[in-house]
């Protein structure tokens, strides 16, 4: 059970950290 909660919490931090470069590329893109 805590391995899958292991699991679970890698997968939003990389889904966190993935949708935070693509955004931060977006708004570079469009304010500069």
């Amino acid at each position: 059970m805590a391995s899958g909660i292991w699991k679970l919490l890698g997968l939003l931090a990389v889904v966190a950290l993935v949708s935070f470069v693509v955004g931060f590329l977006l708004v570079s893109r469009f304010v500069g």
